[in-house]
């Protein structure tokens, strides 16, 4: 008897590692075609045009550029690749496809750890392989600038395993400590870890005291996020965040009610992942009785019951649901965020899905029970890898990847703009480019967009209009007209008038008429001014007339709509840079400067650093003899182009003639890259397959 239970628990045990085993190959199967995709989206900012990762051995640039300083443990990774095989997209990639290998790995090991038995665990099996196998990783996987996500969850695993269920001791205490902080330095949705790892020490029945030693690295990290998530929140509490290009929060009222709203799009993501894209439609819910924001707070009494259940009677089968909530909470929910439906946030809560899996694994029991099982758990792997591979075929191209988000949200501007200037770009099909943009401005009225989005946006369709109508041999203003037939709509006038720019005729006079036709039609909920439609119009004719060379009637049209918002946040807060080009060319350089501080500062808000604005200050600062600020508006322009020895040493000098103790070594720093500084001819500059 003895012998056959050995014979036959050799057998599962052979069953197992074949599963694993073919599971691996699956894997493969479906990831390694993704070596080579192109670079896409931030991609280009965080690693193309990102110098930092150019010196490896330098490591102070990690912590002054404005790209790595908040996160620097992704970026020594792209640094690693860039030494060791320069721009290789292959290379890149497949530090990506170990780390989520890894993070299956992890999910499986916590699972045999906190719920499994001595030997081979199915139930460890299956966590691990709907983790390696959900089509939801595919996109955090695959888009290289979603590495820190990888990283943080594979750091918070490994903080957790040593946590362990053993009594702590110095060992896992610092290793603990050692993966807490750099998960922190990987991205800041390592806050997850401290509510994480009460529910987690809550379940195992360790003492209250045990966890002590723990909180302290936890607690510092969380206030290192919040000073990192510092301008998001100023932002939300001044009224002006803006989410994903859509959505102005302009109360914590608002965000309540976008948070609560998001769990019911969150777990249908998690369940039916075909849904996932590269940038999401959303919208604030008008009230507190809508159907999402009660779908929300249902999600919460439900998710609050658990823990109930579980405080009263403390079994790790709740450990999953707890993990769903606490994971996302920081990230969804706490922190005012600009994309809360991405997938770095989305990934963390998928060993939850795992875990709940696995758990249904150790209910089947007994030989036929274990053959149900392993057939389940093939179809598993067929479907993840099928809807994996789909996923991951979108990734092929920029402009298949923004065609399928649009697909899936065309009333998002920001989605179309992009699928318009790739298609147009890669497929050199402007027709399809203009149908985009076309399909996206049915959705929107007047005011749906913030200014800069709907300047730059109909500057591009104007672009491919001009470039149509010269292939054609038409003159761009009547294509406009068959493109945007509807005479009167605000989008086709602002096409005609931007169209018409360079054509001559009597442009003042389609101006004045185009003001008259649209009227004033019924506004977007986001336009926070009543007299959008006319404020657009006059700043399109202060553009005009700016480029006419009429400074004085410019000045004057750029002041009747910007002024009387006086210095706090503004729909038109871009067209501030305009203006203050026209105090300067005026002479009025206080005028000048005081709204170039201002378009900086609500730059800022939304983490971009237009380096020729911050040269406007600087320049502006100098004359005024103000070296402090001038070295200040320097050293942005630096963190943007940390390499650039000439920037340095005249930031140096700056901080000499201002007596900084910082002065010394920013010389040094000029001599190092006048050195070292990477050549644009370097072979790793290359970018390659």
């Amino acid at each position: 008897m003895r012998s056959y239970v050995a014979r036959w628990g050799g057998q599962i045990s052979f069953a197992w590692l074949l599963l694993a085993g073919a599971a691996l190959g699956g894997y493969l199967a479906v990831y390694l075609r993704t070596l080579p995709y192109p670079l896409v989206f931030d991609d280009i900012s965080h690693i193309l045009d990102n110098r930092a990762i150019r010196y490896l051995w330098h490591p102070r640039i990690f912590f002054e550029s404005e790209y790595t300083r908040s996160r620097p443990f992704p970026y020594i990774t792209f640094a690693l690749t860039y030494a060791l095989t320069g721009m290789s997209l292959s290379a890149l990639r497949i530090w990506s496809l170990v780390l989520h290998l890894a993070n299956a790995v992890l999910v499986g090991s916590l699972f045999q750890k906190w719920f499994g038995e001595r030997g081979y665990s199915w139930g460890a099996l299956a966590a691990g392989v709907l983790f390696l196998f959900h089509p939801l990783a595919v996109d955090t996987v695959v888009y290289l600038s979603a590495r820190g996500s990888l990283m943080a969850l594979f750091f918070l695993l490994l903080a957790l395993h040593f946590h362990g269920r053993e009594r702590q001791n110095a060992v896992s205490w610092l290793g603990f400590l050692a993966c807490a902080f750099c998960a922190f330095l990987s991205r800041e949705s390592a806050a997850a870890l401290l509510p994480l790892l009460l529910w987690v020490h809550l379940l195992i029945r360790r003492r209250p005291l045990d966890l002590v030693p723990y909180l302290f690295p936890l607690l510092l990290g969380a206030c290192v996020v919040a000073w990192l998530k510092l301008g998001y929140l100023q932002g939300a509490w001044k009224g002006f965040f803006n989410i994903q290009g859509e959505v102005d929060v302009r109360s914590f009222s608002d965000y309540a009610r976008l948070s609560l709203s998001l769990w019911p799009a969150i777990l249908q993501l998690l369940f039916f992942p075909s849904g996932q894209s590269i940038d999401h439609q959303i919208s604030l819910p008008a009230s507190w009785l809508q159907p999402s924001v009660l779908g929300g707070l249902g999600l919460w009494f439900a998710a609050l019951f658990v823990f109930y259940l579980a405080w009263r009677n403390p079994r790790l089968i709740w450990l999953p649901v707890g993990w769903l909530f606490l994971s996302l909470t920081p990230t969804n929910t706490v922190f005012p965020l600009l994309d809360p439906l991405s997938e770095r946030h989305l990934y963390l809560a998928l060993p939850a899905l795992a875990w709940g899996f696995g758990l249904c694994a150790e209910w089947w029991r007994g030989t036929a029970g274990r053959v149900a099982f392993v057939v389940l758990l093939l179809g598993v792997m067929a479907w993840g890898g099928t809807a994996s591979l789909q996923r991951a075929l979108v990734w092929r191209s920029p402009a298949g990847l923004w065609l399928d988000a649009f697909q899936k949200s065309p009333a998002k501007f920001r989605v179309a703009f992009n699928a318009m200037s790739l298609i147009e770009r890669e497929r050199e099909d402007p027709v399809l480019a203009l149908q985009v943009f076309r399909s996206a401005l049915q959705h929107l009225p007047p005011g749906a967009l913030t200014y800069e989005e709907q300047d730059t946006g109909t500057d591009m369709a104007v672009a491919i209009l001009k470039r149509l109508a010269a292939s054609q041999g038409k003159n761009p203003s009547q294509l406009a007209s068959e493109f945007f037939p509807d005479e009167g709509n605000f989008w086709r006038e602002m096409l005609l008038l931007k169209a018409g720019m360079s054509e001559g005729g009597d442009w003042e006079g389609a101006w004045r008429k185009a003001k008259d036709r649209v009227g004033a039609p019924a506004l977007s909920a986001r336009a926070r001014d009543p007299l959008w439609v006319q404020n657009s119009f006059r700043l399109l004719h202060a553009q005009v007339l700016a480029a006419q060379g009429k400074d004085a009637l410019a000045l004057q049209e750029f002041e009747s709509v910007i002024l009387p918002f006086g210095d706090t946040h503004f729909p038109y807060w871009t067209a501030r840079v305009a203006l203050g080009d026209l105090y300067l060319r005026a002479g009025a350089e206080t005028k000048a400067l005081r709204q170039y501080e201002l378009a900086v500062y609500q730059y800022k808000v939304y983490k971009r650093f237009p380096a020729e604005l911050h040269k406007r200050l600087y320049r502006a600062y100098e004359k005024q003899k103000d070296l402090v600020r001038a070295a200040d508006a320097l050293g942005e322009i630096v963190r943007v182009n940390p390499d650039d020895p000439v920037l340095r040493r005249a930031y140096a000098e700056l901080l000499a003639a201002t007596h900084s103790r910082h002065a010394l070594r920013q010389f040094r720093e000029a001599d190092y890259y006048s050195r070292h500084a990477v050549s644009a001819q370097d072979a790793r500059e290359f970018l390659r397959p």
